[in-house]
């Protein structure tokens, strides 16, 4: 992937919206680069160790070198990070305003195919509230979608923060934005973050969806497979548990079809439900229960 600058977004006639942007934002220009300098990572890092968020740089020394950090990535999976920075009036050095990841996989040995996740998003205290992670999140996706194409299913990504889930969860946002599919745990050290887990569906996976739930014909909890995955995809979920552990039973409640072609990609994204990994929680609403229950984290961050 090359990403050096952003290009211009035209809102008129996208049909999906996922270009990179050029924005002007306090008479700054924002850019993106996979380069950064040593010092300008560790006052990011400083920051982050300064606050409580959901974010698993908070393992990482402040004083890691960048190479180190990118490394520390992909001994987990195969990941590349962006910095983002805003050139100053002055035409001094471009400062460092964010960070953030894109991995190809939940990790390098995953079984799935063709989800992509969205992570380590950080925007500095200081440049939040002036619109900056909509921008980051529509350049990652761009980069996504021009790496993967028509092989994207799903991305995923993870937040606890509630200025990020309205940002992520607008349905005006490219394939109608992000919808919950159930919580994880984020391990911070110390502290464990029970975080929500969300999927921005591909529109060919979409319909494959649900064309599968109709081959899952035993109703549950009074919902069919194919009520169930209409109203998971429209973002409008009210199912009696989070949609990860009601379609595990769904695929449980349905032995003949289960192991049907049809139902395949039904079973692809429990099988990368799983590899996350969501919490399985059956009962009156699953893992979105104790979503809100745990000290959540203050700052735009996702994990």
């Amino acid at each position: 992937m090359r990403e050096n600058a952003f290009s211009p977004l035209n809102d008129e006639g996208q049909d999906t919206g996922l270009m990179a942007i050029a924005s002007q934002i306090g008479g700054t220009r924002l850019t993106a680069s996979h380069l950064v300098y040593p010092a300008a990572l560790r006052v990011l890092l400083t920051e982050m160790q300064q606050e409580f968020c959901a974010h698993s740089w908070k393992k990482v020394p402040v004083d890691i070198a960048p190479q180190d950090l990118l490394a520390w990535e992909n001994l987990r999976r195969p990941t590349t990070i962006h910095y983002y920075y805003q050139s100053t009036n002055d035409l001094s050095r471009p400062v460092l305003v964010a960070a953030a990841s894109i991995a190809d996989a939940m990790r390098h040995d995953s079984p799935s195919t063709g989800f992509s996740i969205l992570a380590r998003c950080y925007v500095r205290p200081a440049f939040r509230g002036n619109g900056l992670y909509r921008k980051i999140l529509h350049h990652r996706l761009s980069a996504l979608i021009q790496q993967d194409g028509g092989r994207l299913k799903a991305v995923h990504m993870g937040t606890a923060d509630e200025r990020v889930f309205q940002t992520i969860t607008d349905r005006s946002l490219p394939w109608n934005g992000f919808v919950p599919i159930g919580s994880e745990d984020l391990s911070l050290g110390s502290k464990t973050v029970r975080v929500g887990g969300y999927l921005m569906f591909a529109p060919r996976f979409a319909y494959a969806l649900l064309r599968g739930a109709t081959a899952l014909t035993v109703p549950l909890d009074g919902l069919s497979a194919y009520q169930a995955m209409q109203t998971l995809l429209a973002g409008t979920w009210s199912g009696p548990v989070d949609p990860y552990s009601w379609f595990v039973e769904a695929l449980a409640a349905n032995p003949a079809a289960r192991d049907a072609r049809p139902a395949a990609p039904i079973r692809e994204l429990v099988g990368f439900c799983a590899e996350i990994p969501l919490v399985y929680a059956p009962g009156k609403g699953g893992a979105f229960d104790s979503v809100q229950a745990r000290e959540a984290p203050a700052s735009v961050t996702t994990g």
